[in-house]
């Protein structure tokens, strides 16, 4: 049956997006269910839960709250959360309960901004789509409503890092070792979104040079940005070295006005030098997909993900929205040589020929890939792609 699961977990869902976006932001999040959403985020879908604090609150919501439509409850519950912890802004975040009874969100926001004296903002999430709808919806959000217009100065070589949240970059340190490359090239990060700033920072983000797409989650604010603000954007490129080199070049063209081109692809190759599938986030994958070219020498690389893609990068045989069944056909009519994509992959992976590069996808894994050292940025990409040769030479 298509797009049922049979062999890999529910991925994580859009309520999870939006409460990972708002993580580290300093507002007071408050996720309307009986509990058992709030718990699948914190246990499941959020390494920062047992390192860094957030307000993230459950309204523990009961059946005949539920049945008899006490909103008035909730408000007050909100209100007194608010007093105790004093939130930046107040977000409500919905889920698949109160979807069933037509909850108003956008009315209680309304009313708990007026109580509150802060901003709120509400999401109409419903636990049936997935992560990256949350986290386009939260970015968007933050952008449209808890930020100020910027100056009309630009900072001269700085960049905003868009779309980041551990569901699809894992940790922290990832995330350090991009700005690092940045800096290394003369570059300034202002803030990313939303991992590593405050809400101060993304504030004096909005008078960047240009924003880097990590994600495709941060491709809508991206967009938005530049039709609000004029901000350029590029698609994000830090794996490999050769691959990250014609990035760099290229975001310094964006910058200077001489290109709105999005990233050419690599000349085609006429040797054989293998053939890959990299199945991951769209953005991220295309950054595997031409560190595998320019790099490695690989003359086709497919790219596949589970989840929605509307993007420049893609190409004529990239798939989006895969499914299980739809993954066993690549596998089997690709004649790939490698696989780039979570560990969880590999049950489908051992029945092919193909060797498997383990790059975590937290949005899939879950806790499972929390505590992994893989740095796939960089140089480390290669280092990776060396290591899974000699591991399947070994064996």
């Amino acid at each position: 049956m298509e797009g049922l699961h049979v062999r890999l977990p529910a991925f994580a869902p859009d309520y999870s997006g939006v409460c990972s976006t708002l993580y580290e932001l300093g507002g007071t999040v408050v996720v309307h269910d009986p509990g058992g959403c709030t718990g699948n985020f914190v246990a499941y879908d959020e390494p920062r839960a047992y390192t860094n604090s957030s307000c993230i609150f459950t309204s523990a919501l009961e059946d005949m709250q539920a049945l008899l439509g006490r909103d008035d409850m909730l408000v007050d519950a909100i209100c007194r959360a608010q007093k105790e912890v004093h939130g930046r802004f107040v977000a409500l975040v919905g889920t698949p309960n109160p979807m069933v009874l037509g909850t108003d969100y956008k009315a209680l926001a309304h009313e708990v901004e007026q109580r509150c004296s802060v901003p709120a903002i509400s999401f109409n999430t419903s636990g049936t789509k997935f992560y990256d709808h949350g986290v386009e919806a939260a970015f968007v959000s933050i952008a449209r409503d808890l930020l100020d217009h910027p100056s009309s100065t630009r900072k001269p070589r700085s960049v905003n890092l868009l779309g980041a949240t551990p569901l699809d970059m894992t940790n922290q340190k990832n995330i350090d070792i991009i700005c690092e490359q940045l800096r290394d090239a003369g570059w300034s990060v202002c803030g990313s979104w939303a991992m590593g700033s405050t809400l101060e920072e993304l504030q004096e983000g909005l008078s960047a040079s240009c924003n880097i797409v990590l994600t495709h989650s941060g491709l809508t604010v991206a967009r938005w940005l530049k039709k609000t603000y004029g901000i350029p954007y590029v698609w994000g490129c830090f794996s490999g070295q050769q691959a990250v080199d014609v990035f760099l070049d290229h975001l310094n063209q964006v910058v200077l006005g001489r290109t709105e081109q999005p990233l050419s692809n690599p000349p085609h190759s006429s040797n054989d030098g293998g053939r890959a599938l990299v199945i991951a986030d769209q953005v991220l994958a295309e950054g595997y997909r031409r560190a595998l070219e320019f790099d490695a020498g690989f003359s086709a690389v497919d790219v596949a993900t589970f989840f929605a893609a509307d993007f420049e990068g893609m190409r004529p045989h990239d798939t989006s929205e895969l499914s299980e069944d739809v993954l066993e056909r690549l596998l089997q009519d690709g004649n790939y040589d490698l696989v780039i994509g979570d560990g969880l992959l590999d049950t489908f992976v051992k029945n092919s020929s193909s060797k498997l590069l383990a790059i975590p996808h937290v949005a899939i894994s879950s806790r499972i890939s929390w505590n992994t050292t893989v740095c796939p940025y960089g140089s480390g990409f290669i280092d990776l792609l060396r290591s899974a040769y000699a591991k399947c030479d070994n064996s």
